[in-house]
């Protein structure tokens, strides 16, 4: 069973409780700091492009396949430096919207023109942490009327029902373009079908444990003008946030025709399971 529960609202702060079994927590992850801190301070580590203080900001550790406080890798550093010189140059921050354990914030920047923003999702990591996951110029969202709530709800909701039953083609289908697990894939999903069955069968893994729960809840963290987030809870403790956006430039109108609007973006752990 998937239970849609509303835990926040589209312009502030998201919070809220749900049940849970057992000794597991029940509450949201707790930030160590604001989104607005980690923003500006983004803001001021970008120019110098130092690596070491870039992963404190960047590539979730879930994104990473590793523990958030490791060391950045030969590629991961010349990721960041690469962003930091080309989609993020000239980023500074303007509006900030914190959404409990994610949030999104826009800004100026040198690719961004004019009537558009350079905007980046964030998204807590287990450590407490912010990482940007997300970054690209966007049309204005901070402070504009939320768009397709109801398919948003839907999508979400559908997307955790497509994990638990292991649909894979359904959860194909709620996938955004952009998505690490379809550009992963190539846009392929064949390719992602095939091995996907590995992940169920390892009990740790968050599709294993999503399939095994009961009681899965999908709560509403808050909105934008294009994004959705949610949080998805399992009594085991496991918390992650699902984010689903509108479609985002770069992607074919072949590649849009085969995928939900609006889409799941990313899915990240942001507390493991006790």
């Amino acid at each position: 069973m998937v239970a849609l529960a509303v835990a926040g609202c589209g312009g502030g702060s998201g919070g809220g409780s749900t049940r849970h079994a057992g000794s597991a927590p029940t509450g949201a992850p707790v930030p160590k700091e604001t989104l607005r801190a980690a923003a500006t301070r983004l803001q001021r580590a970008l120019p110098g492009g130092d690596c070491k203080v870039l992963i404190r900001l960047m590539l979730h550790s879930i994104q990473r396949a590793s523990k958030p406080d490791a060391p950045p890798t030969a590629r991961e550093c010349a990721y960041m430096k690469t962003e930091a010189k080309r989609d993020l140059r000239g980023y500074t921050v303007t509006k900030v919207s914190q959404f409990g354990t994610a949030g999104f914030s826009e800004g100026r920047g040198a690719n961004a023109p004019p009537g558009r923003v350079l905007g980046i999702v964030w998204l807590l990591d287990s450590d407490g942490s912010w990482k940007a996951g997300f970054e690209a110029v966007f049309r204005p969202q901070i402070g504009v009327a939320p768009e397709l709530l109801r398919e948003s709800a839907a999508n979400a909701v559908g997307l955790v029902a497509a994990l638990r039953t292991a649909n894979c083609n359904e959860f194909w289908r709620l996938l955004g373009v952009s998505s690490r697990f379809v550009r992963g894939s190539e846009g392929r999903r064949e390719r992602f079908c095939k091995g996907l069955p590995a992940v169920y069968r390892d009990p740790h893994s968050s599709f294993a444990q999503l399939k095994a729960d009961n009681h899965v809840t999908v709560g509403l963290l808050g909105r934008t003008r294009d994004f959705s987030f949610y949080s998805v809870r399992l009594t085991n403790g496991r918390y992650m946030d699902l984010v689903l956006s509108g479609p985002l430039a770069g992607s074919t109108k072949k590649e849009l025709s085969l995928h939900a609007n609006p889409s799941a973006l990313e899915l990240v752990t942001v507390r493991q399971p006790r």
